[in-house]
Order: C-alpha cells, then structure tokens, then sequence
C-alpha cells in the first residue's frame, strides 16, 4: 500500500444516487484529498454507464490468459485486490450458486460454454466465481480499476509471442512504465517479495517499489522505538557483521558491490541476496510493560 485508498471507499459508501458520483474520466469521489480520482480500467467508457452504487472494485489477472481465448470481461479477477461492500443478499445468492453448481466445468469455468468464466489459474475459486457472479447478476454494482494504478504487477502488457495487448486494446497501458508517484497498491509477483532479497535490477520500477516497502518498515521500526534508535542499531549492527563476513570469505568485487547496493536499497533489511533480516518486534509486543 503506497497512498491511501479513502476516495475509493468513499465512492463505495456515498449513499446518495443523485446526482451521479462519477461525472467524469478519471471520476472524482467526495474524498477528503480533492486530488484523488478513481481510475477505472476501461476510461474511454461513457461516464453515464458508470454505476450510480458500487459494491464491487477490483482489478483483472491478464496474464492468467493467452489472448485472445477469452474477452476481457470473462478474465479472472487479481485475487491480490478486492474490495467488497458486505450484502448479505449477495452472499446469500452466491451460496446458493455455488451449491447449484453454476454450470461449472472445468474445460469453460463458470457459466459453463454458454458465459466461460474460466479456464485459468483459481478459476474454479475465488478469482473465477466473483467475475462470473458480477458480471451476470450484479454487473450495475461492479468496476473494474485501472491494473496499473492499483494492484501494479509491473507486468508485461504485451503477450510474448504474439505481441498481441494482454487486455486485447489496440494500445496497451505498459504497467512497467507507470510512475510510482501514481500507484496506489503494488503486487509482489514479478518483482519477487522484498523480504526474499531478491532484487531485480533488469526492471527500474521493481527496484523503486522494493525500495518504498523497505522504507516503510524502516519508517514503522523507528516508530516503535519511540525516539530511540537502540533496536534499529542492533539490526544494522547484525547486517554489517553478517556483510563482513561474507566479505571475509568472498573473492568477488562485483559480489561485494552487489552487497552495497542491496544494503542501501533495503535500509539493511538484507545483508546480502536472500539474506532477509527480520523484523525486531519492540517489548511491549511480548507483554512486557
């Protein structure tokens, strides 16, 4: 999470259907920040088609499918970002679903050949149900965001191959391009998990956002020490003798430039490649007074 998500649950909990909370593209919202705009995934869409009440936001995997064996809106959702307005109509309805069967197969998913909301990873599960479900009995309360903005996997848009657009557009949004002053969530898959050390350098933007995620623990364990730096030091003390260490039994320069970097970048969470430093929890966490 790298900004706050307020003007989206404002635009979910905006109980007033006149007059319309979106009037333009990118929409605002009654936010408290007048500058954040909800950005939906498909903007060229007419602002009057755009739900009056939202129930549903969410972000679509398309990478899970090869273009073009399935129309976008039959792609599954990004489990990794779902934001869902409790209805107990709703939940109702999907039990009753899913103990129908949903014309569920396992060759089309949900909706059977006739919808084929399937075909891909979890499609049976979560990631296929929610597209299946809101896009034939609630499609009025649902939108899709902008998977560069939200949920950012900094993937490719383009299939390898076919050099054919992911989301099947002419032109594509490039998510490895997108400013980070611009994201709001970012998914650790293709840039791998920060605490795993494993930095890839070959993608600026995975460099940047392991960066944000290392200084936001670095910005919460200086929290907790509450103006002193004790537990802080003892956690840069260990990465350094673990760094000399390994420097003591290295050979390589290069390796040790490497070192320096992955220090640096993490604020020595890592003491080298896949060498995570866990987080120090302060005494009050252990019951301690």
């Amino acid at each position: 999470l790298l900004k706050p998500l307020d003007h989206l649950f404002d635009a979910m909990l905006d109980p007033s259907p006149q007059p319309p909370l979106f009037s333009s593209l990118p929409f605002s919202s009654n936010t408290r920040d007048d500058k954040a705009t909800v950005q939906p995934m498909w903007p060229s869409a007419n602002a009057s088609s755009l739900p009056r009440k939202i129930d549903f936001l969410f972000t679509r995997d398309y990478n899970s499918v090869d273009p073009p064996h399935r129309k976008p809106h039959q792609v599954g959702v990004q489990g990794g970002f779902l934001i869902l307005k409790p209805n107990q109509t709703d939940f109702d309805l999907m039990i009753r679903l899913i103990k129908l069967g949903g014309n569920f197969t396992q060759r089309h998913g949900w909706g059977g050949k006739e919808h084929q909301y399937g075909g891909y990873y979890g499609a049976a599960t979560i990631q296929g149900f929610l597209p299946y479900y809101y896009g034939l009995f609630a499609s009025e309360r649902a939108l899709e965001l902008n998977r560069c903005t939200y949920n950012n996997m900094v993937d490719e848009p383009r299939h390898p191959e076919s050099n054919v657009c992911r989301t099947l557009e002419k032109d594509c949004e490039d998510c490895q391009q997108k400013s980070i002053a611009e994201i709001y969530t970012a998914h650790f898959t293709i840039c791998q998990k920060p605490w795993e050390c494993m930095l890839n350098q070959h993608i600026p933007l995975c460099i940047q956002l392991h960066r944000a995620w290392h200084s936001i623990r670095h910005d919460l364990e200086h929290g907790w020490t509450q103006g002193s730096v004790d537990e802080y030091q003892a956690k840069q003390h260990r990465s350094t003798n673990q760094t000399n260490r390994h420097h003591n039994n290295s050979n390589s320069d290069d390796g040790d430039d490497e070192m320096v970097k992955i220090r640096s970048w993490t604020h020595g969470n890592c003491a080298r490649r896949e060498d995570y430093i866990p987080i120090v929890f302060p005494p009050s966490f252990h019951g301690a007074e």
